[in-house]
């Protein structure tokens, strides 16, 4: 913003990703504006009020979506998200732009995943952000760096998507973790706080490019699930038949090989302590508050 140095506008800072970077980078004593749907509706064509005030040192940050996409309609959504982002900052020309991106725009694979594998999303989800990277892009040219998050949990997560933070939220309030086929799955989740962290990182030294955000280690659903209950002792772990295939082939394995360039020292919350942590903040009545 005008005249008082680098300025870091994170548009989308309530969401729990948004406001997890927004928080770090506040740690860091980085100059934060949050810039959140209480001020802006991000899918009307209006003009921003920050859009007069950009200056070429500031950076801005991208984290304003309907995630997650599981309808045309929420795709469509996010399209008007990125058209009136662009409608007010596509001559701007910031000297850094950070676009949340999603591990969704690469292609399935049962090979170790890196920033330099097969993009092609197979998801509605994996094919808004893979549309919105391309987009932005083309505008802002090599000025772009977009983070790749994995799964993602955490205390205050509004989503419940399958894996830890639906484990926990059922199990809070039905005592029953439901698992489809025998919860053989591979994945990668990264804990909210390390997330906000190594973004954070990322932006301050204006990484460009991608990132991918992972953790580099798998966990099956079936042990995630075992770990709630262990924490949640009177919780059962049932099984419902798959139907259709299993997704993502069954394993999505990343190298972590870039990100702990990015921070060397840094230490992973490993699952079993990241579902603590989640515990020790939740009851059944504020989970996903």
């Amino acid at each position: 913003m005008k005249g008082i140095g680098t300025c870091y506008i994170v548009f989308g800072s309530n969401g729990f990703v948004g406001n997890a970077i927004a928080t770090h980078l506040e740690i860091q004593g980085k100059r934060v504006l949050r810039v959140s749907r209480d001020q802006h509706d991000f899918n009307s064509q209006v003009k921003w009020c920050q859009r007069d005030n950009v200056e070429e040192d500031d950076i801005l940050v991208f984290a304003a979506a309907k995630v997650p996409v599981r309808s045309f309609s929420d795709f469509r959504a996010n399209m008007d998200i990125l058209t009136n982002f662009l409608f007010n900052f596509a001559e701007k020309k910031p000297g850094h732009l950070v676009n949340i991106s999603s591990d969704a725009v690469y292609a399935d694979t049962k090979e170790l995943i890196s920033e330099y594998s097969t993009l092609g999303p197979s998801s509605l989800h994996g094919s808004m952000h893979f549309t919105r990277e391309k987009a932005l892009d083309e505008v802002f040219g090599g000025s772009v760096l977009h983070l790749r998050p994995t799964s993602i949990y955490g205390f205050r997560d509004p989503h419940s998507g399958y894996g830890p933070n639906k484990f926990i939220k059922d199990a809070l309030e039905n005592g029953v973790i439901e698992l489809f086929g025998n919860g053989e799955e591979m994945r990668d989740h990264i804990y909210i706080d390390d997330l906000g962290y190594l973004a954070s990182t990322a932006i301050d030294k204006r990484i460009l490019g991608c990132l991918n955000l992972v953790t580099g280690e798998t966990n099956s659903f079936f042990e995630i699930a075992k770990e709630v209950s262990l924490n949640l002792k009177e919780t059962e772990i049932v099984f419902s038949p798959r139907i259709g295939p299993i997704p993502h082939l069954g394993l999505r394995r990343f190298s972590a090989e870039r990100v702990k360039e990015l921070a060397p020292n840094f230490n992973f919350t490993d699952i079993s302590n990241g579902i603590r942590q989640v515990l020790s903040k939740v009851s059944k009545d504020n989970y996903g508050t």
